[in-house]
């Protein structure tokens, strides 16, 4: 009887493990909320390497807040982008790794480290990496940045 006991209890755990797994541990956090939101992260990311202030401003919703910055709408967003842009020379590389999501619909927050690589009129080369929090909504069904934050 204890051997069975045992079989049991181990079963129990193992799909406990596998749930939990096919889950994403999340809490019951829908893994396409999760997919979703790295997509829009991903997007973000090829539209920094093309300097592409229009696909940018589209991610966000507004207003937008980053770091003590407000964009009241995209128009805002678009002529923002721009005036970076005309400072760089180039994007070697823009990505956000270590991306930890935590998703309370209809807003999540993802914890990142945001990797550039770039050359600019003002500094030539650069590389920077900065542990940021981003703020993430949903919107009519679409996952949008609503803010961030630097982590010193």
């Amino acid at each position: 009887m204890r051997k069975k006991g045992f079989v049991c209890l181990l079963l129990l755990l193992i799909t406990v493990i596998l749930f939990a797994g096919c889950t994403g541990g999340s809490g019951g956090i829908s893994a396409t909320d999760e997919q979703k939101i790295n997509a829009v992260f991903d997007q973000f990311e090829r539209a920094m390497k093309r300097k592409d202030a229009e696909q940018l401003a589209d991610l966000l919703t507004y207003p937008f807040y980053g770091d003590g910055v407000e964009l009241q709408n995209r128009e805002q967003a678009v002529a923002a982008h721009r005036i970076t842009f005309a400072l760089i020379e180039e994007i070697h590389e823009h990505k956000f790794t270590n991306r930890i999501i935590t998703v309370n619909v209809p807003e999540a927050t993802v914890e990142t480290t945001e990797v550039a690589k770039i050359t600019s009129m003002l500094f030539g080369y650069d590389e920077m990496e900065q542990d940021c929090v981003y703020f993430v909504r949903k919107i009519g069904g679409k996952w949008r940045l609503s803010g961030y934050i630097t982590v010193w």
